[in-house]
């Protein structure tokens, strides 16, 4: 199974969730709203398998208590949903990490 495109709210409200593997989801160019919204018990995730997304909707990882949203790998990203820059991509992450010269570094920078 070739996943493209990862519908809304895809994790949104697992509350329960403490890991998840997005190897799967490599093939993904766009990333539903509400990604990850409100899984309060993941810490860490890999997010380099989303490497070859293009688009993040609205709360991408909005609520999980990452202590690092690693965004580095995720340069192809050309469209941003504002509501992901309005929450800082990833409000109640201890850090956000993006490439240098990145859309999202670009639009991060805004906030």
């Amino acid at each position: 199974c070739m996943v493209t495109a990862v519908p809304q709210c895809c994790f949104a409200f697992c509350r329960h969730l403490e890991s998840v593997d997005l190897r799967g989801l490599s093939n993904a160019t766009t990333i539903g709203c509400l990604f990850m919204g409100d899984c309060t018990s993941l810490r860490a995730v890999d997010l380099s398998p989303l490497r070859n997304a293009t688009s993040l909707g609205e709360q991408f990882l909005y609520g999980p208590p990452l202590v690092c949203a690693d965004l580095t790998e995720l340069t192809k990203v050309v469209t941003v949903n504002t509501h992901v820059v309005c929450n800082s991509i990833c409000n109640n992450c201890g850090e956000v990490r993006v490439g240098a010269g990145s859309v999202l570094e670009r639009e991060l920078s805004k906030v």
